[in-house]
């Protein structure tokens, strides 16, 4: 069940509307939120209310002709606000992070020799990460996540190649947490590629 309190919006754009930016404010609340139970694993207990506080902003547009960006930022802080347990309020919600940001800045030569040749680079950060610890306090953190990815493509006449490559600083990313007497760990590949190949009739 959700429910929100207060939203405020507020949408901003550059004069010559190339640039547009979105603002959002809200204080929503969950009830009966589930969670994995301490003491075991396999089970899950239900929880009273829990509310989150945030802002997002988010922008996009073409800062000169053929260099575009999107960039987001995302603070947003969970607590439990009501629960049987009186220990629980307070707490942080398990498995999220307080702070998000992406970027990704893409720019397509025109009018040379390299035309339809496109080069990308954009990036995804994490701080002040809660982990899946779902103990009494939760104040288990994990290290703050950064990955660096990038892209080449081309296109011309309706044929277009695109190479992504992703975690180009080969880091070594995972969340998860540590469960009484074990630990569960999820991790993310090192450097990696996709290619892609495509034609529009």
């Amino acid at each position: 069940c959700l429910n929100v309190d207060n939203v405020i919006l507020i949408f901003c754009h550059q004069s010559n509307g190339r640039i547009r930016g979105l603002t959002i404010c809200a204080r929503p609340k969950t009830y009966n939120v589930l969670t994995t139970d301490p003491e075991d694993v396999n089970y899950q207990i239900q929880l009273g209310e829990a509310q989150s506080k945030g802002l997002e902003v988010d922008i996009q547009g073409q800062i000169v002709r053929g260099l575009n960006l999107i960039l987001n930022y995302a603070n947003t802080d969970v607590k439990i606000t009501e629960d049987t347990n009186p220990e629980n309020v307070g707490n942080r919600l398990a498995g999220h992070a307080k702070h998000i940001s992406n970027g990704w800045l893409k720019y397509t030569f025109r009018n040379t020799s390299l035309s339809g040749l496109g080069v990308a680079l954009g990036y995804q950060y994490q701080a002040d990460r809660a982990s899946w610890n779902w103990g009494a306090d939760n104040q288990a953190v994990l290290p703050d996540y950064f990955r660096l990815d990038g892209a080449l493509s081309w296109q011309s006449n309706g044929f277009a190649v695109r190479l992504n490559v992703n975690n180009l600083l080969d880091e070594y990313l995972y969340s998860g947490s540590g469960y009484q007497s074990f630990y569960y760990w999820q991790t993310e590949p090192g450097i990696n590629y996709r290619l892609g190949v495509s034609y529009r009739f």
